[in-house]
């Protein structure tokens, strides 16, 4: 602090009988003190008369000094403490103040000790502040002193106001070094998470190239595989393809391919062999004459795929071999007659013109057939006895009853049941009634893929039905003109709104094409039909299974019109789980109109199995939204032709991935 100032009053005795006034100078405040100590304002400072001093008893007159006074001191060690509390706050602060209630200010009693008044006044005020910032903070502690005296400070008991306060505050010697070493330390945090931020920033950008690689990668082979697909190639010319590639491996290439060969021949000859046993069953159990044998041999050495018996049974009319499983699943490779280029051989006698129910130049037409003769008592035995087959082929269906026919030729109406012409018996054997044999089925392909079509019939797609019919006609023509391919695939159709309604129920693509359902309901709830899938996905593979099929995982085309209610996301959970859902099928979604494609995306399986339509035209989407589907299924059955099952699904035209 500043050495001593000069006082701030003078006091001296009041002369009661004084006849002149004592002058002040104009800085001068004057106040009095009575006899019983009170101290007197005459107001303004006004020097007090003879009548004053003598009616008021004043004893002692004061002359404060009343001008502005300014002091600047130096901040001693240890008086402003940081928040650490283990450094101090060093600097200079400048003071201004004055005596603002002369009356107050004496009656408080300092006059010579004003200074420390003041300045312990500002310190205690400071100190307060300060113990509030760190060390480092200086310079944030400095302006808050600075902001607190910006208005006058008034000291009301001591009289004095403190008008101006100014510090400039530093840190010590002793802790200078603490402080530029704390700022270092946060200088050098601050670069390092610059350095982090650059750091992540260029890891994300090395993924997201590595991601754009991968994706063009993944469309370049995609883009091959669709290629190889279109082609209709078999593993020879794959072979000679990769050997183009690879020609260090075209040995071992030529070597798979002969032993491919090998294996193949072997299979015919396992199949010539079962079809010689079938036949020399056919003839012992004399359902082929001499004559039928002599049209049938020629077929079977014609035939090479495995298949020579049931061609040949399923060509007969009206007659037919029993149904059963198909022993034989097709090689690829090999020839398949079609119905059309099949030749008919005619089991039984022959007729040389057709009778009722045929057309006229048929090379047979089957009798009515005779009433059943009576059954010969069980302990008879006889030659209708002997005549019976003692086995038969294996049976997948139901046998119908045959009966053998009493007269060839007969004209009498043959559509009351089915019946199988059979050689007439030797001499000597009466007609007797043949076992049931099953009603005449083709043999189950080998791999059938099960596929679902869920289209949104609400109000949001109701302008556009007739697109939806002409969609649904051309998948179910263009399927049913590839009967090779119709063979592997079984479809549904459904539409969806505020119910679920069977278009087309599950079943080999057929010719005849159903109306589209009408509109029934102002949105489609697709959790209504998750939980109908999930209800019959599992029946309908078992249904297939049990029929000889092996059976490719379901797949589900869906249709979206606008943004369904919140109700789809519990049953497609369940409907997609494998755990609960062994069968759970692959969901390929496309997403029209007001969707959104977080909604499309949450439907499918797959990320690449949803598409949002880029295209306002709802009428365009929904033709490229049927496009699509009939594409995927023909490419699906392709595969599943060639035994290499895959599913193939199309990206329809104007849709992008969601």
């Amino acid at each position: 602090m500043n050495p001593q100032a000069p006082e701030l009053f003078v006091r001296t005795p009041v002369q009661q009988l004084a006849l002149s006034k004592v002058e002040k100078p104009p800085h001068i405040y004057v106040v009095y003190s009575t006899v019983d100590g009170h101290v007197i304002d005459l107001g303004g400072g006004r020097v007090a008369g003879v009548t004053d001093r003598v009616g008021r008893g004043l004893k002692y007159r004061y002359d404060v000094d009343v001008s502005p006074r300014e002091a600047h001191m130096r901040v001693n060690p240890g008086t402003l403490k940081s928040s650490e509390q283990v450094f101090d706050f060093g600097g200079f602060v400048h003071i201004g103040f004055r005596i603002s209630d002369p009356a107050a200010f004496v009656r408080y009693g300092q006059p010579a000790g004003a200074h420390s008044l003041v300045t312990s006044r500002v310190m205690e005020k400071m100190r307060m502040i300060c113990a509030q910032y760190p060390i480092t903070r200086v310079g944030d502690a400095e302006l808050a002193v600075n902001r607190s005296f910006e208005q006058p400070l008034e000291l009301r008991m001591e009289g004095v106001t403190v008008y101006r306060c100014v510090a400039s505050l530093s840190v010590d010697d002793q802790h200078g070094e603490h402080a530029k070493a704390v700022r270092a330390a946060e200088q050098q945090a601050v670069l390092a998470q610059h350095a982090h931020t650059a750091n992540v920033q260029s890891a994300a950008a090395s993924v997201e190239v590595q991601s754009i690689h991968d994706s063009h990668a993944r469309e370049s082979q995609r883009k091959l595989v669709e290629t190889f697909s279109g082609m209709n190639i078999d593993e020879s010319q794959l072979l000679k393809i990769f050997v183009a590639q690879n020609p260090a491996n075209a040995a071992t290439a030529w070597q798979l391919l002969a032993e491919r060969d090998a294996a193949r021949h072997q299979r015919e000859d396992i199949r010539n062999e079962v079809s010689l046993r079938v036949l020399q069953f056919l003839v012992d159990n004399k359902l082929l004459t001499r004559g039928q044998l002599q049209q049938v041999l020629p077929h079977l050495t014609a035939l090479d795929d495995g298949r020579q018996l049931w061609a040949v049974a399923a060509a007969s009319a009206p007659a037919a071999l029993p149904a059963g499983p198909d022993p034989y699943p097709t090689i690829e490779g090999s020839v398949q007659a079609t119905p059309a280029a099949r030749p008919s051989v005619v089991l039984g006698p022959q007729a040389q013109s057709a009778g009722p129910g045929g057309p006229a130049g048929s090379p047979y037409s089957a009798p009515a057939p005779a009433p059943m003769a009576a059954p010969a008592p069980a302990n008879s035995a006889g030659p209708a006895a002997q005549a019976r087959p003692a086995t038969r082929p294996p049976m997948s269906t139901a046998p119908m009853q045959m009966r053998l026919p009493q007269q060839p030729g007969s004209t009498a109406d043959t559509a009351a049941s089915p019946v199988i012409p059979v050689a007439p018996p030797d001499q000597g054997t009466a007609a007797v009634a043949a076992p049931p044999v099953p009603a005449p089925a083709a043999p189950p392909t080998a791999d059938v893929q099960p596929i679902y079509v869920l289209v949104d019939t609400s109000t949001a797609l109701a302008p556009w039905a007739p697109q939806a019919q002409g969609g649904l006609t051309d998948l179910l023509r263009e399927v049913g003109a590839r009967p090779d391919v119709a063979a592997t695939l079984r479809l549904a159709v459904f539409g969806i709104a505020d119910t679920v309604r069977e278009v087309v129920p599950l079943g080999p693509v057929g010719a005849a094409v159903p109306a589209w359902p009408p509109v029934a309901g102002a949105s489609a709830s697709f959790g209504s039909g998750f939980g109908e899938l999930f209800r019959r996905v599992q029946g309908d593979v078992a249904t297939l299974k049990s029929q000889g099929h092996s059976v490719k995982r379901p797949v589900v085309f869906l249709l979206l019109g606008a943004e369904p209610p919140a109700d789809w996301s519990g049953p497609r959970t369940r409907l997609a789980d494998r755990q609960a859902l062994p069968a759970g099928p692959n969901i390929v979604a496309y997403g029209l109109g007001g969707t959104t494609p977080v909604t499309v995306r949450a439907m499918a399986t797959r990320p690449d199995f949803a598409f949002q339509s880029a295209d306002a035209d709802l009428g365009a989407g929904l033709a490229a939204f049927w496009r699509s589907v009939t594409e995927s299924a023909i490419s699906t059955g392709e595969t599943l032709v060639r035994g290499t099952p895959t599913l193939s699904v199309r990206d329809p035209e104007g849709f992008q991935r969601a």
